[in-house]
């Protein structure tokens, strides 16, 4: 099996520095494939998240059941956790009444890192950038989301733990790779920074996006010990 672009950068990566170096009749700059690759697996994982956590959301058995199975054991139950978590990734409904309305049809955590990725230089052949997506996705994480949908598309009593043991790990592995990014609008938050999210993005956070993910973090792991009992 041949290695992956993003293998190949890395290995190189301790001879050239920032150099540019041939690969694959093609010139790489290690420093600028890296950031390519974060910022594009963030990306194509938000969307990943958003479209899974619709379909969960929208499965009435799968909703049901999980409901059932935490009753009495969980301080904020799975569905309603997935479904502020998803107001968080694309946006929340315009606001109404504020000054800090916004009717695009475009928000939430996935027009932010799109944004970032509009405003850094990348300087990257079109032929790596290629390879660089296909590389993120065949990687594990999609595999492990597309194996999610199918088990949800017949979810039941026997493979509703999968279910949320594969959701949250989609989720912990997202989160770590969303703190790769070095954006001020993600790592720090302040009164400012505050007023751009709700204006620009319609996310009303009361702390970092970083801090905000973690509390989604802890009560999604909380859960899901639930289902290893």
């Amino acid at each position: 099996m041949k290695k992956t672009v993003l293998s190949i950068i890395f290995s190189v990566f301790l001879f050239a520095g920032n150099m540019f170096v041939p690969q694959n009749s093609y010139f790489v700059n290690t420093k600028a494939a890296q950031k390519f690759y974060q910022l594009k697996s963030v990306e194509l994982e938000t969307q990943a998240l958003i479209n899974l956590t619709k379909k969960m959301l929208s499965n009435k058995k799968f909703r049901r059941l999980s409901y059932a199975k935490e009753i009495g054991k969980t301080r904020v139950n799975t569905s309603t956790l997935l479904s502020a978590l998803l107001n968080f990734l694309q946006g929340q409904k315009a606001y109404s009444n504020t000054e800090f309305e916004n009717n695009s049809k475009e928000a939430g955590i996935l027009k932010l890192i799109e944004d970032v990725e509009n405003d850094t230089l990348i300087n990257l052949p079109q032929k790596a950038k290629d390879d660089i997506l296909s590389s993120i996705q065949t990687s594990s994480f999609f595999v492990l989301a597309n194996k999610t949908e199918k088990l949800l598309k017949n979810v039941n009593q026997d493979n509703i733990d999968d279910i949320i043991k594969n959701y949250v790990s989609l989720f912990n592995q997202y989160v770590n790779d969303l703190k790769q990014i070095n954006s001020p609008l993600i790592q720090d938050f302040n009164p400012q920074i505050q007023n751009k999210l709700l204006k620009d993005y319609r996310i009303e956070a009361k702390g970092s996006i970083i801090r905000t993910f973690g509390v989604f973090k802890k009560y999604l792991n909380m859960n899901e010990k639930i289902y290893k009992e």
